[in-house]
């Protein structure tokens, strides 16, 4: 796919380039037996979905018995064994192909385990973004990444001049720094002007979604440094993310209609007051109770999940970078359960009311072998299951400065916010304080899925420093100006470096193409 992606890239071809950049990321989401967790006999899924395994089964039985039977010496062969297997095999194969094409109709959430499909930037834009949304999609090539940003009327390509390798530092880096405290903001700003600054030009809008590729997962981008304001992006925009386009949009689809109910669950040892407290907010924030200590368990889980519309688990997040599905988060065991709630069984959730899930201690190292997919699966566990938001830690932060931020994020959610504005009022509350305001303590916070929610946006656009000098176009006149103004400025640069501003177009689908490349390697990695 880098391959294909960087040839489309050269060729101008961006809309296809974003198309295949899609499918690369839902390739990393297949598992060859679909997804082997779930309970296929449920009535919950379509007779497609028993059909669908029973051909796979069948399919893995004739590939097994054709190359038996191909394997033999040749003296041994049995020609017309050889070929009646081979006309069954396609023959299944063209039956497989049909089921999956109707369950990309009926189960197409499921279908997105077994196949892959493709979103264009016109079903983002027309399907996916209200009009005070931008959507950011990376991609990493191996000497540059590029990113899409897209918003309901435009959409533009900019290369960024950032290498795998260097991001693999600079990410490493910047968690280190923030994780140990390190008041040093170096990193986090070389990683804003890398990866942010050069698409603020094409970010009208305060709400932003977040599509991070390979190591990106890792980076918590509320805590870019933009040095030249003096601020952190989350001072300036409402951050969420998704892995894709597609699973934004199932996620999106199972958005349900809040009745204020929380299960607050947390601290399954009892030996952490923080964390006790922390529970207490959140269940105070909908006069509820909650279960700490004893009551923490994974039965109770499993069994109170159906009526929440906001899930709330105060306990550790185990990632297992090789072994995703089996990552966990750690409740007390009772004579039911273990009290490891594994992925594979979060698929198995009923959270068909929930709106929100919440875990609050979870931790992922940098990994670049499994480059975040670890995250990635644990989420998309909780939205088949049937959230269309998750909020989640990429370290394990201070129990009393998370208190404090769950209970903002949680009353500012029942106040009307949106969920990622909410998010964002949680952690500006830490920020203004002094004793808190490190990002250690509220950056790790990451939304996942449906930005929206129940709220209503309240900010529409970011703030004119965060736009920059150059970057505040208002009008199509001052746009059309200052395409032309860039333009005429590259033709006085030396020849090692091309900005190609080709166009600057508005409408759904239209591309402005903001392309720097050196001129020594065009066509090559």
């Amino acid at each position: 796919y880098q391959r294909l992606i960087k040839l489309l890239w050269n060729e101008q071809r961006f809309d296809e380039a974003f198309t295949y950049a899609e499918q690369a990321r839902a390739q990393t989401f297949l598992d060859p037996r679909g997804n082997p967790w779930l309970e296929y006999e449920s009535p919950d899924f379509s007779p497609l979905v028993r059909e669908e395994q029973s051909l796979r089964r069948r399919i893995a039985g004739l590939k097994r018995a054709e190359r038996r039977a191909q394997d033999k010496p040749t003296d041994q062969t049995n020609q017309a064994l050889v070929d009646r297997l081979h006309n069954q095999l396609q023959e299944t194969n063209r039956s497989y192909d049909q089921i999956v094409t109707q369950l990309k109709q009926v189960e197409p959430e499921y279908a997105s385990f077994i196949s892959t499909d493709s979103t264009t930037i016109q079903q983002v834009q027309q399907d996916l973004l209200d009009g005070d949304t931008t959507l950011v999609k990376y991609f990493i090539l191996n000497k540059e990444a590029v990113a899409w940003v897209i918003d309901k009327d435009q959409a533009a390509l900019v290369a960024l001049d950032i290498s795998y390798n260097e991001l693999v530092d600079q990410v490493g880096k910047m968690r280190a720094e923030i994780e140990s405290r390190d008041e040093d903001l170096s990193q986090a700003a070389a990683l804003y002007d890398s990866l942010f600054r050069p698409l603020t030009g094409h970010i009208k809008h305060a709400n932003i979604i977040i599509m991070p590729h390979s190591v990106l997962t890792y980076l918590p981008f509320a805590a870019l440094w933009d040095a030249e304001n003096q601020r952190y992006l989350v001072e300036d925009y409402a951050v969420s993310y998704a892995p894709s386009a597609s699973v934004l949009r199932f996620a999106q689809q199972k958005r349900n209609p809040d009745q204020n109910r929380i299960v607050a669950v947390g601290d399954p040892d009892g030996e952490q007051i923080a964390a006790d407290l922390e529970v207490q907010a959140a269940a105070n924030a909908f006069g509820a109770t909650a279960k700490v200590a004893q009551d923490a368990t994974e039965t109770l889980v499993v069994e109170q999940a159906p009526n929440a519309d906001f899930l709330h688990l105060a306990a550790p997040g185990i990632y297992k970078p090789f072994g995703s599905l089996f990552s966990s988060i750690d409740l007390r065991a009772d004579d039911q359960n273990d009290g490891k709630l594994e992925v594979h069984e979060i698929f198995g959730l009923n959270l068909a009311d929930a709106n929100l899930v919440t875990v609050s201690d979870s931790a992922a190292e940098l990994n670049v072998e499994s480059n975040g997919e670890e995250i990635v699966e644990m989420n998309r566990a909780f939205h088949f299951a049937g959230a269309p938001a998750v909020v989640s830690t990429l370290w394990q932060v201070d129990d009393d400065a998370t208190a404090e931020l769950i209970g903002t994020f949680y009353a500012s959610l029942r106040d009307g916010m949106t969920t990622a504005e909410a998010l964002r009022a949680g952690q500006l509350k830490l920020l203004k304080e002094s004793a808190k305001s490190d990002p250690f303590y509220w950056s790790a916070f990451s939304l996942f899925g449906d930005y929206l929610g129940e709220g209503q946006v309240q900010m529409s656009a970011p703030p004119a420093a965060a736009l920059g000098t150059t970057n505040a176009i208002t009008s199509e006149n001052e746009a059309a100006a200052a395409a032309a103004a860039e333009t005429s400025a590259t033709e006085t640069t030396s020849s090692t470096t091309i900005m190609d501003v080709s166009e600057v177009a508005s409408g759904p689908g239209r591309i402005d193409t903001s392309i720097a490349s050196n001129s020594a390697t065009t066509g090559e990695e």
